[in-house]
């Protein structure tokens, strides 16, 4: 379709029952798939047939940030108009999800103040522990250096655990005690 003199393309044009055909035979003899439209409901087989295809693909470091960035802010599913607070959008990032599958890696995923492990049907919470606080030292927030794994009964024990979401209690408590008051 031209207009003007350019070329728009197919855009607002309906393919014929005869081209859609052909279409289809084509990609049945070159054994691609053919195009999946918006909202086509596909089969439990054809399902299973996709989810086999993409089953063990492992996505580089670099994909995955790229999809990261592509589904953020508006763009992401769960967009409510920028009401998420900076310490969770942190939190929830891949660069803390690397950081964090990273210092697990170098702990060999075993707790390093009392060696716990998970094995032979035993589970042990671990949690990558920031040694300088997370809240206080931003710049070393990813260092891979500044991280620890400890498990949940060891975690529980350090003078930083929680210590910015027993803040934010402290003064929604003392706002709450002040509207009491006024």
């Amino acid at each position: 379709m031209y207009r003007g003199g350019a070329k728009v393309g197919h855009k607002g044009c309906k393919h014929s029952e005869e081209t859609k055909q052909k279409i289809s035979r084509t990609c049945k003899e070159k054994g691609i798939m053919p195009p999946v439209y918006k909202g086509m409901i596909l089969s439990e087989e054809r399902r299973e047939k996709i989810r086999n295809i993409h089953l063990g693909k492992k996505l580089s470091e670099e994909h995955k940030l790229k999809i990261s960035k592509a589904l953020r802010g508006e763009n992401g599913s769960n967009w409510k108009g920028g009401i998420t607070p900076q310490y969770h959008i942190i939190r929830n990032s891949i660069k803390y999800r690397l950081w964090r599958e990273k210092v697990f890696k170098r702990d060999n995923y075993t707790c390093q103040v009392c060696g716990a492990k998970s094995c032979a049907g035993i589970k042990v919470f671990l949690h990558p522990h920031h040694i300088k606080s997370f809240a206080e030292y931003p710049e070393r927030r990813f260092w891979v250096s500044n991280g620890i794994t400890l498990c949940d009964k060891c975690h529980r024990l350090t003078d930083n655990y929680l210590k910015a979401i027993r803040k934010i209690e402290q003064t929604e408590q003392i706002n709450l005690f002040e509207q009491e008051v006024l």
